[in-house]
């Protein structure tokens, strides 16, 4: 039984190899409308601002991405989702080409950031959407290799998993992206800025993590709306934390139409308190892009780590207090 154990082990993650090679290979075209150049590696987030304010010796902690190299911990009980990586490397997707990563983002990247700006405010939106979709497009690709190498083979309950997963992410890819893609892009051409509502709170003090988040602003209760409003866009707020030397900007933003189920947000980051909360939650618990800088990871008790690497999934209730250690203390 051991042995069986063991060769269905090193399938899946031989599968698990091949799928990540494909999908490193798989070469995007850049998310400009009508640019069908080659993405390169942009930056979710500013590399030599943010990422270098938190960074120690040129590197912070932030999630792993690889699902190969997940699985592969994974089978060696190692759960852990955070890695130490340099700051080139912490954040980049396949997103924009030379030319639209640049100048596309250049109001956030090259001006610095001022409290309440609603343009800087829209490409801190759309930057976190363009991260996500990536993240969505490469996670189906590589779960369409590894189904297709060992599918057969897989636990009927997981492979059904898979299989519902495949349903949402491809749903996200062909129905919301590019309705929010089409949004923000013709207000970016424009100059109609006023497509979202935000919140713009700044901490007096470098909190020494940097965090990009899409996330429900119906949490918990998202599937329950979802599925009596099957035929509706998905609602997304983004949850960006921005930290520089001397502050931390906490920026939160959506679409217009989704205000009336997203407004509570202009309540809790106004109290210090559900502020605290929503941070420690949307860094820890909602979001695949967060760094966290080591000089804070290694202060930080094997029990807190692990409750962190745990609270990756986890989605909060407004009712009661995240699942977390509070790693940031406002």
């Amino acid at each position: 039984m051991v042995a069986e154990q063991d060769i269905y082990q090193r399938l899946l993650i031989r599968a698990a190899g091949k799928a990540q090679r494909k999908t490193d290979k798989k070469r995007h075209d850049c998310l400009f409308p009508g640019c069908n150049k080659t993405a390169i590696s942009s930056h979710s987030q500013q590399r030599k601002g943010q990422l270098q304010a938190i960074s120690h010796n040129g590197h912070v902690y932030a999630v792993e991405k690889n699902l190969y190299r997940n699985l592969k911990k994974n089978t060696k009980n190692d759960f852990s989702r955070f890695s130490l990586f340099p700051t080139s490397t912490a954040t980049t997707f396949p997103g924009f080409c030379p030319a639209h990563d640049s100048n596309v983002f250049r109001p956030i990247e090259k001006n610095g950031l001022t409290i309440g700006d609603p343009e800087q405010s829209l490409l801190l939106f759309l930057r976190a959407h363009a991260f996500e979709h990536l993240q969505k497009k490469r996670v189906f690709i590589w779960q369409t290799h590894f189904l297709n190498d060992v599918g057969n083979f897989l636990n009927p309950e997981v492979f059904e998993m898979y299989r519902l997963r495949m349903i949402g992410i491809r749903q996200y890819l062909e129905m919301d992206s590019p309705y929010y893609f089409n949004i923000l892009f013709n207000a970016l051409k424009n100059k109609q800025f006023d497509v979202i509502q935000s919140t713009w709170v700044v901490i007096p003090k470098n909190i020494m993590i940097s965090s990009s988040c899409c996330m429900s602003p119906l949490m918990t209760k998202h599937t329950e709306y979802m599925e009596n409003n099957h035929e509706k866009i998905q609602p997304s707020v983004t949850f960006s934390v921005i930290p520089n030397s001397k502050m931390t900007h906490v920026v939160t933003s959506w679409l217009n139409e989704h205000d009336d189920i997203s407004n509570w947000f202009k309540d809790a980051v106004t109290d210090s308190i559900e502020l605290e909360l929503l941070i420690n939650q949307c860094a820890f618990g909602e979001t695949e892009d967060t760094c966290i800088s080591p000089v804070l990871w290694d202060s930080l008790s094997a029990t807190d780590k692990e409750m962190v690497t745990r609270a990756v999934a986890f989605t909060r209730k407004l009712e009661t207090p995240a699942p977390l250690p509070t790693i940031i203390k406002l």
